[in-house]
């Protein structure tokens, strides 16, 4: 499925595979799934609610600094700060 050019977005921040923080667009939902996409003309998947949440720039970077370190308890810490997005 591809985005309409017209269509609103907003900037969102998932917890994709191994906890890795990802700045997306989202452009709705479907039943349970928001569906974002990485551009605004790209391809849009459907991402679980429950790991889309409100983009915070501050938060994005102490994630992918825990990351890159390697200190996953800081990385599980650091996600249940995040602000669930709501559509």
């Amino acid at each position: 499925m591809s985005a309409p050019t017209a269509s609103p977005h907003f900037k969102v921040m998932v917890r994709a595979f191994a906890d890795e923080p990802v700045e997306l667009l989202a452009f709705g939902r479907q039943g349970s799934s928001v569906l974002v996409s990485r551009t605004e003309n790209g391809h849009i998947i459907g991402f679980p609610e429950a790991n889309v949440f409100r983009r915070n720039p501050s938060l994005l970077r102490r994630l992918r600094r825990a990351l890159e370190g390697g200190r996953s308890a800081d990385v599980s810490s650091l996600w249940r700060q995040a602000t669930r997005y709501t559509i």
